[in-house]
């Protein structure tokens, strides 16, 4: 989760959501 005010964010959210966790 390093690129959060990016808007590629809202396509990597869920994918890094289950990377992180």
């Amino acid at each position: 989760r390093v690129s959060n005010i990016s808007p590629l964010s809202a396509v990597l959210e869920p994918s890094q959501e289950a990377a992180v966790k």
